[in-house]
């Protein structure tokens, strides 16, 4: 549980770290680079997956792009303390829902109760913005998407985790091909700044990096020991790290709706894992 809440915190300081970036695509692709590189340096010294997860690690692969890209396209959309909680707050019902039909590992009662509690967090947060402009309502949408896509990489990841024998091979095998599909998509597209900006910001690239790697290898540890479910919401609990880097070090405005909103958000994480 420790390790797990650690994880959480360093994903929320990789997030904090592209939000606060001037261009969000470009630091997203500094990231996974950054994270790239680490992960091919770790897998001289890793033993190969086992090759019935091959099949998952591409399929994550596709899903963790998608993702990758939709992260910057909300940044640039709204504030993390908007779309943050509501990306990593309505992640664990679904994730509940998808693990319960896929693998059949089902939620108890006090499980469908933290899914509720998640999911009226996320309502309080998306009723809060409902009068917003039409870029709010879109991150929103944006955010809520991603949410979708985080279930879906999160049970993908977490039966191939358990089938590659080896979580930490399995994540940098994953990092290393996530940074193979995004960062040259990035530098083809915005070719005249991709490369001076990656160059320029290579430092906030390696840290973010690092945090990002750190986070999921922990989180693909931990589901190779206890529910994909649980371990998925608990990792929500990201969702404090996110607000309060927000508030301190962004200087976003936390109303309190959005904390309020937050706090059924982590209440709910909480009684899952407890379920």
């Amino acid at each position: 549980m420790l390790l797990v809440l650690v994880s959480a915190a360093l994903h929320a300081t990789w997030n904090s770290l592209v939000k606060s970036g001037k261009d969000r695509y470009l630091d997203t692709a500094g990231v996974l680079l950054g994270s790239s590189a680490i992960s091919s340096v770790a897998l001289i010294f890793l033993r190969a997956p086992a090759p019935p997860c091959y099949s998952y690690i591409a399929a994550s692969a596709a899903l963790h792009i998608a993702y990758f890209s939709l992260i910057a396209a909300t940044y640039d959309l709204a504030d993390m303390s908007v779309v943050y909680p509501i990306t990593r707050g309505a992640a664990p019902a679904l994730s509940a829902v998808l693990t319960a039909l896929a693998v059949h590992e089902y939620p108890t009662p006090r499980g469908w109760l933290g899914a509720f509690l998640i999911s009226a967090g996320v309502i309080a947060f998306t009723f809060q913005n409902h009068k917003s402009v039409d870029l709010r309502s879109n991150a929103i949408k944006l955010a809520l998407l991603n949410a979708l896509l985080i279930a879906l990489y999160t049970l993908v990841d977490g039966v191939g985790v358990r089938r590659s024998g080896n979580a930490f091979s399995y994540t940098c095998w994953g990092f290393l091909i996530w940074g193979m599909g995004y960062v040259p998509a990035v530098i083809l597209i915005r070719r005249r700044e991709a490369i001076d900006h990656l160059r320029k910001k290579w430092k906030r690239g390696t840290v973010g990096g690092a945090c990002s790697l750190a986070a999921y290898m922990i989180a693909m540890w931990a589901m190779t020991k206890s529910h994909i479910a649980s371990i998925a919401a608990l990792r929500e609990t990201a969702i404090l790290f996110g607000i309060g880097i927000a508030s301190i070090r962004l200087k976003e405005p936390v109303t309190r709706v959005r904390v309020a909103a937050c706090l059924l958000i982590v209440f709910g994480a909480i009684i899952i894992k407890m379920s």
